[in-house]
């Protein structure tokens, strides 16, 4: 898993939010 504040973490956040 991505260290948070990681570009993966922030575009699995910025997807889970889309949804």
């Amino acid at each position: 898993m991505p260290r948070a504040g990681s570009p993966d973490t922030t575009h699995l956040t910025i997807y889970t939010s889309a949804r």
